[in-house]
């Protein structure tokens, strides 16, 4: 489909206004599909509760722990928190 048949579907007639959305639809698509994800393991020491990510991570998508108790294979999911202060108060 060109640039033209999208603006006739629309309808539009500013073919730069059409060609920015188009290119924030790929932009958006591009962030939902995962094709460039690595995975990579640290060590935890204890009592440290903030760890510096490693300079080439984009996004953190999710942390998993070993969960030995049940199974000595089984990871559990760690539930994501946002805008903790430095300050570790526990």
């Amino acid at each position: 489909m060109t640039v033209k048949e999208l603006m006739e579907r629309v309808p539009t007639i500013n073919e730069g206004y059409a060609i920015a959305y188009i290119n924030d639809a790929v932009k958006e698509l591009s962030t939902m599909i995962d094709d460039n994800i690595s995975f990579t393991t640290a060590t935890i020491t204890k009592d440290i509760r903030f760890y510096d990510p490693p300079a080439t991570m984009l996004k953190l998508k999710h942390v998993y722990i070993l969960d030995t108790s049940v199974d000595p294979n089984q990871y559990r999911k760690i539930p994501r928190t946002h805008d903790i202060s430095t300050q570790d108060d526990d």
